[in-house]
């Protein structure tokens, strides 16, 4: 929000330009999309067009944005949104900070943000932390998983890359506390494949006793994790936090479970009516997607519009005392924000809005609520079994080309049976070797035969 150095009559006669700060990775684009169409939305349900958007890219790299943020500064902005990411926002506090500069985020859920204490800092994020969803996760991993082994696959900390990094540091130090058993597998960002094979080795070691996987790390690193399981058919639910729904949803994976934002899963009236005024507001896209980030940027602007009118900031006579104001407004105010979808836009005293969480998994291509009601053992064990043959078969296909030499698998499984027991019924008394030869000839036409 950018302070123009005018001294209005009024509140209404002064328009504030509202700067996005993101950062445009592929990995983003469909989040920032949806984000910034949230505030669009927003902006055109406001009572008067107090602000203006600009929006500006950066990359993720401290000097980059040290030099942004300076220039935001120098230039009399009053705050900025973003960024959306954890990596990028990391780099903006401390500078962001130092400045004075007001930052509120949609999408940096960092536990580790500030060393986990955003109080002494001048960065706000709307979507809660990641610390939150960790803790219940684990909680629930303890009730469904306390006698086995859970199997946590998680990212590890690159220059680029440490969202998953920090989540699994946040699930050990957690997960101890609560007496949970983890036998951890790290990757590097967008390479999963690479330590499946372990993976697979370690599950099918049945002394492991592992029970579940836990996949901490962005949602497309999930999604392959889950069909490498589903090709070598190893049914064992994989648990992970705020997975992108709608990539999920297309991807018919099954036994998916996840710790979600309540906001963005919930199918609350007001929640309902938002998405289908969304939607309908951006159908001319090509690829419009909805989640929780539309909802937080929703909120962003409403919040930021009643705080500054409530707390007169723009009547500071300085830029200083204006951004000091907002500040000051946005953690004593406890004013519900009528507006506002989420948490009606009181924060905490660590600069968060509080937030509900929620337990769902995938069932028919739909995240749905889990209710803890999974099949009988003996129905996922048959399944499973049918599962196994059926991928037997197509390994012996593979291997030693049954088809291609006229043979029918099925047949051959059958005289292998057949023979089996043939030699059980001679050692037990119950015929000669020259009566089993004659059956076994037999059999061979019959196969012939046919």
């Amino acid at each position: 929000l950018y302070w123009d150095g005018s001294e209005p009559s009024n509140l209404m006669s002064k328009q504030l330009q509202l700067a996005i700060l993101s950062y445009g990775g592929d990995e983003h684009r469909d989040y920032l999309q949806s984000h910034i169409n949230g505030i669009t939305l927003a902006l055109e349900t406001l009572p008067s067009d107090l602000f203006h958007v600009e929006h500006h890219s950066v990359l993720p790299r401290q000097n980059v944005v040290d030099s942004v943020l300076n220039s935001l500064e120098k230039s009399g902005v009053l705050a900025v949104v973003g960024p959306f990411d954890s990596e990028t926002a990391a780099l903006v506090v401390p500078t962001a900070t130092k400045l004075g500069l007001p930052v509120l985020s949609t999408g940096a859920t960092s536990p580790l943000l500030n060393g986990g204490d955003l109080s002494k800092t001048t960065f706000f994020r709307l979507g809660g932390s990641d610390r939150e969803i960790i803790k219940d996760l684990a909680e629930w991993l303890s009730a469904e998983h306390a006698r086995a082994t859970v199997m946590v696959v998680a990212e590890k900390k690159t220059p680029s890359a440490c969202y998953g990094d920090e989540q699994f540091i946040a699930l050990q130090s957690t997960g101890l506390s609560m007496g949970l058993v983890m036998l951890p597998v790290r990757y590097e960002r967008g390479r999963i494949g690479e330590v499946f094979d372990r993976c697979l080795r370690d599950i099918r070691q049945q002394h492991r006793g592992i029970s579940a996987v836990v996949a901490l790390g962005y949602s497309n690193d999930t999604i392959q994790l889950c069909q490498l399981f589903s090709k070598h058919d190893i049914d064992i639910p994989v648990y992970t936090t705020n997975p992108k729904k709608t990539l999920f949803e297309r991807s018919g994976l099954d036994n998916v479970r996840a710790v979600v934002s309540h906001f963005e899963y919930a199918n609350m009236p007001k929640w309902e009516s938002f998405r289908k005024q969304y939607l309908a507001r951006f159908s001319d896209q090509p690829h419009v997607t909805y989640h929780g980030s539309a909802t937080c940027a929703f909120d962003l602007i409403h919040i930021l519009y009643e705080r500054t009118i409530e707390g007169g900031v723009c009547g500071a006579p300085r830029i200083r005392e204006a951004r000091q104001k907002l500040i000051a407004e946005l953690l004593t105010s406890h004013r519900i924000v009528e507006d506002a979808l989420t948490s009606g836009g009181i924060f905490t005293s660590n600069h968060e809005l509080a937030f509900q969480t929620r337990h769902v998994t995938l069932r028919g291509g739909e995240f749905v609520e889990f209710d803890g009601n999974v099949a009988p053992r003996w129905r996922r064990r048959v399944r499973r079994a049918i599962k196994r043959i059926r991928h037997m078969h197509n390994r012996a296909v593979e291997r030693f080309g049954f088809v291609k030499h006229g043979y029918d698998m099925w047949k051959l499984i059958i005289a292998v049976v057949l023979a089996v027991l043939l030699f059980v019924a001679y050692f037990t008394g119950h015929g000669t070797w020259e009566k089993i030869i004659d059956r076994v000839r037999n059999l061979f036409k019959e196969f012939s035969g046919n």
